[in-house]
């Protein structure tokens, strides 16, 4: 598992719940989303920071070996298929391409788009379809690399098509989809006790939680 928090740390943890690799970036960046590669190249967003910085998780060295300049930076996901990563801040999507070695990447942006609302928060695989989930202040949306296309009228989009959305997610194995919007009563305006799960009939809730962003812990074969 790859997590940050707001104050700085990012880390990769085992199953076994031992730390592989951490960093702390300082909490002046506000990290908010962070993603691992098959190969060793880890990437975290910062929003306060706005960047998107490349890490190599192999070395123990905790320095950045790569700086993407990435406005409110909230967002960063790889593409699995390649050496691609997918990032979202402000009102940008964008996507790099991320070459050489590990520890001395050269990246380059091969596409650029507008997000069709300010503010984008979060970004994530629309598992199975090759689209990626988008939220951002006021909607959320799903976005088709292959069409260079936005829509707003996907399938469940009467539920899932809503306001401050901090996280969406799909499992790869049903098609679930998890959603965390801000609860009010909690102290903070970005958190909540519950995680809203659609195609499921349910919502998931955890008494005294301050839950931020909601992730499926899922392999693609279940």
């Amino acid at each position: 598992m790859a997590v940050c928090d707001s104050f700085g740390y990012v880390g990769v943890i085992g199953e076994d719940g031992d730390p592989l690799w951490s960093a702390d970036v300082g909490r002046r960046a506000n990290p908010h989303a962070v993603d691992a590669s098959a190969h060793g190249r880890i990437a975290v967003a910062a929003s306060t920071g706005g960047w998107v910085r490349l890490y190599d998780a192999r070395s123990t060295s905790a320095d950045a070996v790569a700086e993407i300049p990435l406005a409110d930076a909230h967002g960063v996901v790889w593409d699995p298929a390649g050496e691609m990563l997918w990032m979202v801040g402000g009102d940008r999507l964008l996507c790099v391409a991320v070459t050489g070695p590990v520890d001395r990447p050269r990246w380059r942006v091969v596409l650029e788009d507008r997000t069709p609302s300010p503010e984008a928060h979060d970004l994530q695989p629309v598992q199975g379809s090759g689209e990626f989930w988008v939220t951002t202040r006021s909607s959320v949306y799903r976005y088709s690399p292959a069409e260079g296309a936005w829509s707003s009228d996907f399938t469940g989009a009467e539920d899932l098509d809503r306001p401050d959305v901090k996280s969406i997610g799909t499992h790869p194995g049903d098609g679930t989809v998890i959603q965390t919007v801000p609860a009010s009563g909690l102290g903070l305006g970005w958190v909540t006790d519950t995680i809203d799960v659609f195609g499921a009939g349910h919502r998931a809730v955890r008494t005294d939680a301050w839950i931020y962003k909601a992730r499926f812990w899922a392999d693609e074969s279940e």
